[in-house]
């Protein structure tokens, strides 16, 4: 099956070098330590988006979390993974 964009919530900080960090999610009223391994700057080029993937170790598990910014809607910031059918637990 496809993998679906869900938006999710997370705690990040702001480094002085102006980079965003996340340092926590949260599923299901729980909360998971993030550990960041690398991070790749994006561009959506056909939306006019710009972002950042994540490559993360949440609970011992590798995933990937992305940070967008569209700029034809200055105030929407959005973080989000993209899920199999079995949602985080399965992953």
């Amino acid at each position: 099956m496809t993998p679906q964009k869900r938006e999710i919530r997370v705690d990040a900080i702001w480094r002085t070098d102006g980079q965003i960090v996340p340092v926590k999610i949260y599923h299901k009223g729980l909360a998971y330590d993030v550990e960041v391994q690398k991070i790749i700057p994006l561009v959506a080029t056909k939306k006019g988006g710009i972002g950042f993937r994540y490559c993360v170790q949440i609970d011992g598990k590798p995933h990937e979390l992305y940070y967008e910014h569209n700029i034809s809607y200055t105030a929407r910031q959005l973080w989000y993974e993209y899920r199999s059918s079995r949602g985080f637990e399965g992953q």
